[in-house]
C-alpha cells in the first residue's frame, strides 16, 4: 500500500533525498517492537543528523511519527510514496511548483504541485483494494507537495507526497485510518 521504511528502518527506503543528496546506509537500533508498534533510531545518517521513527497501530489507525534531529538548519523533505494502485482524493488548492533541487533523485520527480491554502492539519482520503482510508498530515510550519515519481518497477508512475520543513529539527506526523 505505502512505503513505510526510513533510512535502514524496516524495509528501508523512505526519505532518500534529505538535503538533496542520497542517504547513506547506517544501522538502526530498535527501541521498541511489538505487534502494535515499532520504534527505532538511526544515528549519524548524515554528520550531526539523527533519525527516529515510531509506527503504531491503534485499532484501525496507523500512526507514523518521524523525527529528524540536527545541529544545523536544513530543508527536510519527508517522502511518502503510494503504490500505483492507490487512488488519492486530495483536498485543497494546488499550484505548479519547483522543489529547488535537480540531483540525487529529484530529477525523477514530475508534475510537482504545492498546496496553496496553508493548513496546520491536512486531511485527504484514498482507496486501495475496495478499502477507503482517511489520512491526516501535520503541516504546522511545513509545506505539502504532491507529485508523480517512478514506481517499482519503473515502468509505472505513482503519487508521492513530500512534506517539507525548514529548520534545525523536524517532526513529521501522519495518520491513516481504515473507514
Amino acid at each position: 500500500m505505502f512505503d513505510a521504511g526510513c533510512g535502514s528502518f524496516g524495509n528501508n527506503i523512505l526519505n532518500n533525498y534529505l538535503f538533496g543528496r542520497s542517504i547513506r546506509r547506517v544501522v538502526s537500533k530498535t527501541l521498541n517492537y511489538s505487534s502494535k508498534e515499532i520504534q527505532a533510531v538511526c544515528e549519524e545518517v548524515y554528520p550531526g543528523v539523527d533519525f527516529e521513527r515510531r509506527i503504531t497501530l491503534i485499532d484501525k489507525t496507523l500512526c507514523d511519527r518521524f523525527v529528524v534531529r540536527s545541529e544545523e538548519n536544513h530543508n527536510y523533505d519527508y517522502f511518502f510514496h503510494f503504490e500505483s494502485a492507490v487512488e488519492l482524493k486530495l483536498n485543497g488548492e494546488f499550484e505548479l511548483a519547483e522543489l529547488g533541487f535537480s540531483k540525487s533523485g529529484y530529477e525523477h520527480l514530475h508534475k510537482v504541485q504545492k498546496l496553496v491554502n496553508k493548513q496546520d492539519l491536512y486531511t485527504y482520503s484514498f482507496w486501495l483494494d475496495n478499502n477507503e482510508f482517511e489520512a491526516y498530515v501535520d503541516l504546522k510550519d511545513k509545506e505539502l507537495f504532491v507529485l508523480e515519481s517512478f514506481d517499482n518497477p519503473v515502468n509505472k508512475m505513482r503519487k508521492t507526497l513530500i512534506i517539507r520543513h525548514k529548520g534545525k529539527n523536524a517532526e513529521f506526523k501522519l495518520q491513516f485510518r481504515l473507514l
